[in-house]
């Protein structure tokens, strides 16, 4: 017998997925990302994840979402990026990860 999903335990709606999705293609695309991906936190909740490196993958935000309530972007480094609205953390986020890559700011130890 096939499991049954509950929709209801989603927090992401079906675009909110695809706008997630585009924009991680579009980071891959202008270099800022090697990939993206969708994992599970520690709690068992869907998150989207954005990685960047070359020898070594390196966690560079995770966007996550109260069913019903605010995404947040969070650097694994910096704490919260932005939170609110799914257009304005992914803006936020888009500069920041603008800001990172000019900077040269994915390496994994803070005190590089």
């Amino acid at each position: 017998m096939a499991d049954i999903i509950r929709l209801s335990d989603n927090p992401f709606s079906g675009a909110e997925r695809a706008r997630l999705e585009s924009f991680g293609a579009y980071s891959v695309a202008s270099g800022r990302a090697l990939h993206w991906q969708w994992a599970a936190a520690a709690d068992g909740s869907e998150v989207f994840e954005i990685c960047r490196g070359s020898n070594e993958e390196v966690l560079v935000t995770r966007i996550s979402r109260v069913p019903g309530r605010e995404f947040q972007a969070q650097d694994v480094l910096d704490g919260v990026i932005a939170s609110g609205a799914l257009e304005q953390v992914l803006a936020r986020l888009e500069r920041y990860l603008s800001g990172k890559q000019e900077r040269g700011g994915y390496d994994p130890d803070p005190a590089a």
